[in-house]
């Protein structure tokens, strides 16, 4: 009987443990920027302004055409290592520092050697990652589409 409850207690630490990992895990990897998904969601925005309010719909526009070369697959790629450092390539320019996920596992905090930023982790599956950057979830002026960076993992 004793080993049954030292069995149980271990199925249950195991079950807990691997589902704190998971999130960790799956992070674990090279992530390109997902051009097109981005580029699509922004699209969808901009046809919703321009019904709604056309107004801010130009403001959205101009936006998209100065992150045209955002939209590229790969305009950004963030590597998250199992070390708990990671590199942040965009435009060619390289950044690096360490990452951790948060107590609750929901945001991914990126510290550099010139800040600190958190990234609240809104879909993660084994080859998508979206981020919205807390500043821009703050951000009352972020055109919606554009508040998060959605990701695919390289193959």
């Amino acid at each position: 009987m004793k080993n049954l409850i030292r069995f149980a207690i271990l199925i249950v630490f195991l079950a807990l443990t691997s589902c704190g990992g998971d999130a960790k895990s799956m992070l674990c990897k090279k992530w390109l920027l997902d051009g097109q998904a981005l580029k699509s969601a922004v699209e969808a925005e901009i046809a919703r302004l321009e019904k709604e309010k056309p107004e801010e719909a130009g403001m959205a526009k101009m936006a998209l055409s100065l992150m045209g070369s955002m939209f590229k697959d790969g305009g950004m790629i963030m590597e998250f290592k199992k070390d708990g450092t990671c590199e942040t390539t965009m435009l060619s320019k390289k950044n690096e520092g360490k990452w951790e996920l948060s107590a609750d596992k929901k945001t991914i905090i990126i510290t550099t050697s010139k800040d600190k930023q958190n990234m609240i982790i809104k879909e993660i599956t084994a080859n998508r990652l979206v981020l919205v950057p807390e500043t821009l979830q703050k951000n009352q002026l972020a055109i919606k589409g554009m508040e998060s960076l959605i990701f695919k993992a390289e193959k």
